[in-house]
């Protein structure tokens, strides 16, 4: 074998490494592509679910205002009621009864204090809601940020894999160019050997 076909056969054997390369890092470039889809796909699937819970949550909130609503306007009905009856009795009564005045006036005390205290465990019971509601809402606001850093985690130490794979290719590269020049160095000796 000559010196012509030994120098075809190193620079074939550089064009060879050359592709390799080429198609190392197309291979490279595709599962990168395939990760930050992969990672788009996760956050997209994270926004809709978070939108979903909030729906939910407007959705509860709406029964929950329409049936207060609806309660309240029962009792109203039932006091409007029971407003009238009342007064016609008084008024009965007063045409009848003028001495009974004192002992009504106590049953309406008495009245007013059991409406008092209905008023306080109406009271007591939304401040249990909002506390309850408020502790909801924690409990979400916590999952979405664990969920976020665990996305954020994943995502840095495929960032690092990816850095490191470029790095160990870069220097590859600097090997291939160190040899490739090494090469074309033994190539000249060669040729001013032969010459």
């Amino acid at each position: 074998m000559d010196n012509e076909e030994k120098i075809l056969m190193i620079l074939g054997d550089i064009q060879k490494q050359f592709n390799s390369f080429d198609s190392r890092l197309s291979d490279l470039e595709k599962s990168t592509e395939g990760q930050f889809k992969s990672l788009d796909n996760k956050f997209s699937g994270l926004e809709k679910s978070t939108e979903e819970h909030f729906k939910s949550l407007d959705n509860k909130f709406s029964g929950l205002e329409k049936s207060t609503e609806e309660h309240f306007k029962s009792l109203d009905n039932k006091f409007s009621g029971l407003e009238k009856s009342t007064e016609e009795q008084f008024k009965s009564l007063d045409n009848k009864f003028s001495d009974l005045e004192k002992s009504t006036e106590e049953q309406f005390k008495s009245l007013d204090n059991k409406f008092s205290d209905s008023e306080k465990n109406t009271k007591d019971q939304f401040k249990l809601l909002e506390e309850k509601m408020d502790n909801r809402f924690k409990s979400i606001e916590e999952r979405i940020k664990n969920e976020h850093d665990m996305t954020r985690k994943e995502l840095k130490s495929e960032v690092q894999y990816v850095h490191d794979e470029v790095k160990e290719m870069r220097e590859d590269f600097r090997s291939v160019e160190q040899i490739t020049a090494k090469n074309w160095h033994d190539i000249n000796n060669l040729k001013s050997i032969i010459s």
